[in-house]
């Protein structure tokens, strides 16, 4: 665990489009949505993709999805998250934490209902505005 998840060394591991992925020190991913551009929307969704299937059982998993830059909610937008909410049903996740970065509360939400949907008893989603709170809830 590091002191200010700000100043933790980061690797970039991905950069597509409009999408980048990190890791940063206790193997937390970022997945960053840079704006809301279909083709940055596929290379998130491919990268999402290729995390889940690469998933072993447990194994703990953090993630952080920074959308700040994507908010614009449009049709396709939609169709890639539900995508990607069931193909996290099948993953056998015994510690999970995802967060969550938003610029719109209203957003969060939106976004809400399709996570109440869930019945993983080991696995919180929570949103945040504040990336350094968001990392320090995902260092735990």
């Amino acid at each position: 665990m590091t002191n200010d998840p700000m100043t933790a060394p980061t690797r970039t591991v991905i950069v597509k489009a409009g999408y980048r992925r990190e890791r940063l020190p206790g193997n937390i991913l970022i997945m960053r949505l840079l704006d809301s551009q279909r083709e940055s929307l596929d290379a998130w969704y491919e990268d999402c993709c290729k995390c889940m299937s690469a998933w072993r059982p447990g194994r703990r998993l953090r993630y952080l999805h920074d959308i700040r830059h994507a908010e614009y909610i449009t049709p396709y937008a939609t169709e890639r998250v539900i995508r990607v909410l069931a193909k996290m049903r099948q993953l056998p996740v015994t510690d999970g934490r995802g967060a969550i970065l938003l610029q719109t509360p209203a957003l969060g939400s939106v976004l809400g209902t399709f996570f109440k949907r869930r019945t993983y008893a080991n696995w919180q989603v929570q949103f945040f505005n504040d990336e350094h709170e968001a990392i320090r809830w995902l260092e735990w």
